[in-house]
């Protein structure tokens, strides 16, 4: 009888595939961060964009009025230029992260292979048992004769 094929590095494989599926969600963790960092700097932008709407006619407005404005729009300038820091560091951080989750797919492929080769070879041991078998059957018959 064909012995069922079991790949010893199967508990291997398993923890290599879980590897990957933690780098992708950490890839997805920092994505996500950044396409809101990308939002909030966006949202100041159209912050400052309305407050320059707002301010409308300089002479119509009191002095005191105007340089709270100005000193607002300066505000949200030195967020903008926080906030582009912070997306750049996560940019560094996504390029790493990719990189591991790069690493890890090239882990695990390596192992899914090893796994295809030995199913391979174990399809034609087990053929070629069985054709032994029959030419051993074949044979008897034969001398029986």
């Amino acid at each position: 009888m064909a012995k069922k094929f079991q790949f010893r590095l199967e508990s291997l494989l398993r923890i290599r595939t879980h590897k990957v599926e933690e780098a992708k969600e950490a890839l997805n963790e920092i994505i996500q961060a950044r396409l809101k960092k990308k939002r909030e700097i966006q949202e100041r932008e159209e912050q400052i964009q309305a407050a320059h709407a707002h301010r409308g006619g300089k002479s119509s407005r009191p002095v005191g009025e105007l340089q709270a404005v100005w000193h607002h729009v300066e505000s949200l300038r030195d967020q903008i230029k926080m906030l582009e820091q912070e997306y750049s560091q996560l940019g560094e951080i996504e390029t790493l992260r990719r990189e591991i989750l790069s690493e890890a797919m090239k882990k695990e492929k390596v192992l899914e292979k090893l796994k295809e080769k030995k199913q391979v070879q174990h399809g034609a041991d087990i053929a070629r048992e069985e054709q032994l078998f029959l030419d051993d059957i074949a044979q008897r018959k034969v001398s029986q004769l």
